[in-house]
């Protein structure tokens, strides 16, 4: 029930997701929370079409049936939270790129610290709802000092990616929900 034309970003994805006929994830932007002071929290939304019946096969049909979009929000801070902690125990950070968006920082749980590649940097491309992103963990100055494994790295990357795995399953989950939920009309000839 609420219009999402008033943000182009995030009315350009649910648009995709319609000629798609698909789940699309929109890029990032600030929620803010209405009677609340704090500060506004990095979210994306993923959105998938409604349409009066079943998945209508070509764009144009697909247009003309869509009454909605269905659209989750997801808090990156709440996403990435468990990855975070894993990596903070490691001694290392966890930093998401929008590759879509000129490799643009997305969440780093360093805080607003600037990204120095480092020879030791673990990066992970993840396709999120359409979505590229790069996760890369980084060792803290000191952290692996000496180290030669990178066994916990790649389990910390496992991990991060597991999480948003889940994350999108969950919001997949939702749109099929709801389309089963949604009456479909059969027509008895004869």
């Amino acid at each position: 029930g609420v219009d999402m034309a008033f943000d182009p970003r995030r009315m350009r994805s649910k648009l995709l997701a319609l000629d798609a006929g698909g789940s699309i994830a929109s890029e990032t932007f600030p929620l803010i929370r209405r009677g609340q002071k704090a500060a506004a929290v990095s979210t994306f939304a993923v959105s998938s079409p409604v349409y009066r019946g079943a998945r209508p096969a070509g764009v144009e049909e697909r247009r003309r049936e869509l009454i909605g979009y269905l659209a989750g929000v997801i808090e990156l801070p709440a996403l990435m939270a468990e990855a975070a902690l894993r990596a903070d125990a490691n001694g290392l950070d966890v930093l998401v790129f929008d590759q879509e968006e000129k490799h643009r920082l997305i969440y780093s749980s360093a805080g607003s610290e600037p990204f120095q590649t480092d020879e030791r940097d673990i990066a992970l491309s993840v396709d999120v709802g359409g979505r590229p992103w790069q996760l890369v963990l980084r060792p803290r100055p000191g952290a692996l000092a000496g180290e030669s494994d990178t066994t916990p790295l790649l389990v910390l990357a496992a991990g991060a990616l597991a999480t948003l795995l889940v994350a999108l399953a969950v919001a997949r989950s939702l749109v099929i929900r709801r389309r089963l939920e949604t009456p479909v009309l059969l027509s008895a000839k004869g």
